[in-house]
């Protein structure tokens, strides 16, 4: 009889951050708006980048429009404009990166079916920056913590 996989896991955005942002953007487009009318019409090249911000942002807090979904068999990355699914065999480790302006972890997919698979990345900004896949670090877990688990259900997977 053939055991079955641990049950799948999906983590989410941390809404708290993104109810923040969407607090800030929404005062500025708010803001942008009424100098627009009172002020100058110009200043409508600020409001339409930054209601745009606000929109994008909201997607990710509604329900199923964002997440990582851990699997027995690989994993799935969901953004309000891009899903994507990774087999654990197609990636490699995963490294945490931390950059000047954000935390990551890093991995690289084979690029197709039949290819070798790629070293891993080494934790360097041009290392990331040349072919490396990322999964931002919102999901309740600092870099360290998400890369460990990314590589225990990739361990798990792979025997």
């Amino acid at each position: 009889m053939a055991t079955a996989g641990p049950e799948p896991l999906v983590l989410h955005p941390h809404k708290r951050t993104a109810w923040i942002v969407i607090a800030i953007l929404g005062a500025l487009t708010i803001g942008f708006a009424i100098a627009a009318v009172l002020v100058h019409w110009l200043i409508w090249v600020l409001f339409v980048p930054s209601a745009c911000g606000l929109a994008m942002i909201w997607l990710t807090t509604l329900p199923g429009r964002s997440y990582l979904r851990l699997e027995a068999d690989g994993f799935d990355i969901r953004t309000p404009f891009r899903s994507r699914r990774f087999a654990w065999r197609d990636v490699t480790a995963f490294v945490p990166v931390q950059l000047s302006y954000a935390a990551l972890v890093a991995f690289r997919a084979r690029p197709a079916p039949d290819a070798p698979l790629p070293p891993a990345p080494e934790p360097t900004k041009a290392d990331i920056a040349s072919g490396s896949e990322a999964l931002p670090v919102n999901y309740g877990h600092d870099e360290t913590e998400l890369a460990a688990l990314m590589n225990e259900w990739r361990a798990r997977a792979l025997g």
